[in-house]
C-alpha cells in the first residue's frame, strides 16, 4: 500500500517523532511519502531525528504552523497535484493545519482513504470561546470527509466523541504513541551512567534533580514549573529543576528564573538526561499523550504531572507517579517534595513505571496498531 503522510512541520516534538518512526517502521510493506512544511522562526527542526530515520521529507511550499491565506492556498494546490501524481491508497495527516489542508487535497485528488491523527487537540488552552467554536465546527466538517480518526489516548478520544462531538465513535480509533524504550532503560541501569549524566549537567551527585521537558510555549506552562521549583527549593535544599526544550518564551523565562532552575535547550540524548533525574515534572494545561512522560517512565523515573488530556493514560496516579490539578503550583510542589523526601516510594513508583511503558508504549506496539488500522479500512469498506 502507498501512504502519503502529511505534517505541518518537523519540529522537535512528539508528532514529528511519530511520523518519522511510522514511515521508517512500516517500510517496506507500506511505501510512504512524507510531506512536511517548514518550522517557525522560534522553533527548532528535528534534524537529527530526520537524519537518523533515513526518511527524506518532501517539502510543501507554504505549509507551516501559522495561518496565512496565500501560503495555505499554495500548500493546498501543491498537495492536490502531488496526490494526483502519486495516487496513494491512503493519505494520513497529522496536526491541525496539515490535517485541514491534507484532507481537503486528498478529497480533491480522489484519494480512496483519508486518515487524520489528533496528537491532542486545540480545543482547550489555545483560543477564546469564539475561536474554539469556529475550530470545532471546522473539525466536524473535516471529520465527515475522513475515513478514520486516530486519537493518541482514551481521553482524547472521549473529547472528540463525547465532549466536542467531532466524530461518531465508530470512526475513532485509539493508537497511543510509541518510543524505543531500550535506550532509556539502559541509561538508568548503572550508577556510573547516573553520575556521568549529572557531571555533564554540572549537578552535584547528591542533589535532588527534577526534569521538565517540552516546548517553551504557554500551553506547556513553563512559568508554573518555575513556581513549583521555587517552592521545592525552599523545602529541599539544593534541589534543581532542569528545563529541557526551547521556544519563544525562553528568553523571558531565563530572565525571571530562580537560582534553582537551569535551562539546557533541546537535548539530543534524552536517556542521559533522565539518567540524572529523580522526578519528571509536567505542568501543561492541555496534552495528548506526552512523549516526555513516556520517556521518563521507560527510564524508571516517576512523574509528577497535571491531570489533563491523556496524561492519566501514561501516569497511573499513586502507582507510577502523582497527579495534581491543572495550574495548582502548591499541589504539584507538594507532590514533588513528597517524592524527593521518600526515596523508597520514589523507587517503587519508578520500578512500576518502566515495565508499563515497555508494554504499552513501545514502537513495535504502535506500528502493529497502525497496520491493523490500515487493514481495517479495506476490510470494512463497501467502496
Amino acid at each position: 500500500m502507498r501512504i502519503a503522510r502529511v505534517i505541518a512541520r518537523l519540529n522537535v516534538g512528539g508528532p514529528a517523532r511519530h511520523v518519522l518512526d511510522a514511515a521508517r517502521g512500516l517500510a517496506p510493506e507500506f511505501e510512504t511519502t512524507l510531506f512536511a512544511g517548514g518550522v517557525g522562526d522560534d522553533e527548532t527542526e528535528a534534524t537529527e531525528w530526520i537524519a537518523a530515520s533515513g526518511i527524506v521529507p518532501e517539502r510543501v511550499p507554504g505549509l507551516g504552523r501559522a495561518v496565512r491565506p496565500f501560503d495555505d492556498v499554495r500548500a493546498l494546490s501543491h498537495l492536490t497535484r502531488r496526490f494526483r501524481e502519486l495516487r496513494p491508497d491512503i493519505v494520513h495527516t497529522h496536526t491541525a493545519k496539515a490535517g485541514a489542508l491534507g484532507r481537503l487535497a486528498a478529497r480533491r485528488a480522489g484519494v480512496t482513504w483519508v486518515v487524520h491523527t489528533f496528537h491532542g487537540h486545540v480545543f482547550d488552552g489555545y483560543f477564546g470561546a469564539v475561536g474554539t467554536t469556529a475550530v470545532v465546527a471546522a473539525e466536524r466538517w473535516l471529520a465527515r470527509r475522513t475515513d478514520r480518526i486516530v486519537a493518541v489516548s482514551d481521553e482524547v478520544a472521549h473529547d472528540l466523541v463525547e465532549r466536542f462531538r467531532i466524530a461518531p465513535p465508530e470512526k475513532v480509533v485509539v493508537i497511543p504513541p510509541g518510543i524505543d524504550v531500550a535506550p532509556f532503560a539502559a541509561a538508568t541501569a548503572s550508577p556510573e551512567r547516573r553520575s556521568a549524566a549529572r557531571e555533564t549537567l554540572g549537578v552535584a551527585r547528591a542533589a535532588a534533580v527534577v526534569v521538565w521537558a517540552g516546548r517553551l510555549v504557554h500551553v506547556k506552562c513553563p512559568a508554573l514549573a518555575m513556581d513549583v521549583a521555587q517552592r521545592v527549593a525552599a523545602e529541599v535544599p539544593g534541589a534543581v529543576l532542569i528545563m529541557a526544550g526551547d521556544g519563544p518564551l525562553r528568553a523571558a523565562l531565563e530572565r525571571d528564573a530562580p537560582a534553582s532552575v537551569r535551562f539546557v535547550g533541546n537535548v539530543g540524548d534524552m536517556p542521559s538526561l533522565y539518567a540524572a533525574a529523580d522526578v519528571a515534572l509536567l505542568t501543561s494545561r492541555n496534552e495528548g499523550t506526552p512523549v516526555a512522560l513516556i520517556e521518563a517512565a521507560a527510564a524508571g523515573v516517576p512523574a509528577v504531572a497535571t491531570r489533563v488530556g491523556g496524561v492519566p493514560t501514561v501516569v497511573e496516579d499513586g502507582v507510577t507517579g502523582l497527579l495534581a490539578p491543572s495550574g495548582d503550583a502548591a499541589a504539584l510542589a507538594a507532590a514533588v517534595i513528597a517524592l524527593l523526601r521518600d526515596p523508597t516510594r520514589r523507587s517503587a513508583l519508578g520500578q512500576a513505571a518502566a515495565p508499563r511503558a515497555a508494554t504499552r508504549f513501545s514502537t513495535e506496539r504502535m506500528l502493529d496498531d497502525l497496520r491493523r488500522m490500515y487493514a481495517s479500512l479495506a476490510v470494512g469498506s463497501t467502496r
